[in-house]
């Protein structure tokens, strides 16, 4: 039937040190989906507005990020569905030095079922990019892409293609791979691991740039029971950054620049079926060839109450 989900959630962050970066955030999801015969229509509103540490400012400001999606698929047959997602989002800063911007998309798949087990995909995506006081930028991608179910314990995911993307104010156009790769495996009932590897463009939060962002990341979770969860996440990757103006520096454009690691251990504890602690440990660092870089360490924990 049909399905109405509203979640609202505040979240106050305390700090025991640098006080000044105590905050209270405050996140909205709105999901709705609408079931027909042969036609399910989607729509996905949040709203994120968070005291955060912007990786690539190397600093915490207040961010926030407003995405909208609808959705709408379409089975033709047992084996063969169409999808498409029109998104809109939208990511401002307090402080005025650094750049949002807002991304307009069009997604559109058209999936086969090969196997039971196998899903086969051809689509591509078109794209708007504005930015505050700088040129529009335009992009398509197609794409293939390929996932995999084994019943619970496997899940592979394999999206590649090519990018094509047309600056406004005199910068050459720029062809890039991107892909998302993702593997999933539950080797025992309460452990299991997940790997994903990607490469995307951005745009940078210094004006005139993108950056192109090439990584992966890896998780552990283990369950001790109903009550007991440890999890290890450990994230790495490198950026490249791209003159999107003329003005911009040339020598902005060095291949790994940039690196970014992660590293959180977290240890959650189930009080009751309302309260949920959680222990972590989060190692962040990002080296530069450009700049001096940071380091930031942080241990804390958190407390959500859910009814």
């Amino acid at each position: 039937g049909n399905t109405l989900i509203v979640d609202y959630g505040p979240r106050w962050n305390w700090f025991t040190e640098h006080p000044e970066n105590n905050s209270l955030d405050e996140s909205l999801a709105i999901n709705a989906l609408w079931p027909m015969r042969k036609m399910i229509l989607g729509l996905r509103q949040d709203y994120l507005l968070q005291n955060t540490t912007i990786i690539e400012a190397g600093r915490r400001t207040w961010e926030e990020t407003i995405p909208t999606v609808l959705m709408a698929g379409y089975q033709f047959s047992d084996k063969t569905t169409a999808e498409v997602e029109l998104s809109r989002n939208s990511v401002s800063y307090e402080q005025h030095d650094l750049s949002g911007y807002t991304d307009w998309s069009w997604d559109n798949w058209l999936n086969y079922q090969y196997s039971s087990k196998l899903n086969l995909s051809l689509g591509g995506k078109l794209g708007i990019l504005e930015l505050p006081s700088q040129p529009e930028q335009t992009y398509e991608t197609p794409m293939v892409r390929g996932r995999y179910l084994c019943g619970e314990r496997v899940h592979l995911s394999a999206s590649v293609g090519v990018q094509t993307r047309q600056y406004e104010g005199g910068v050459a156009n720029t062809m890039e791979p991107v892909a998302n790769l993702t593997a999933y495996y539950q080797f025992t009932e309460h452990a299991n691991v997940h790997l994903s590897a990607f490469r995307h463009e951005l745009p940078s939060v210094s004006r005139g740039y993108d950056y192109v962002s090439t990584g992966f990341s890896l998780g552990l979770q283990q369950r001790f029971d109903d009550r007991y969860v440890a999890t290890l996440e450990m994230t790495y990757y490198d950026t490249t950054y791209l003159a999107t103006s003329p003005s911009s520096v040339p020598a902005g454009q060095v291949n790994g620049a940039d690196s970014y690691v992660e590293v959180k251990p977290i240890f959650e504890v189930r009080f009751s079926r309302h309260l949920l602690g959680r222990l972590f440990y989060l190692f962040r660092t990002v080296p530069s060839s450009q700049w001096a870089g940071w380091t930031d360490n942080q241990v804390g924990t958190q407390f959500t109450w859910t009814f």
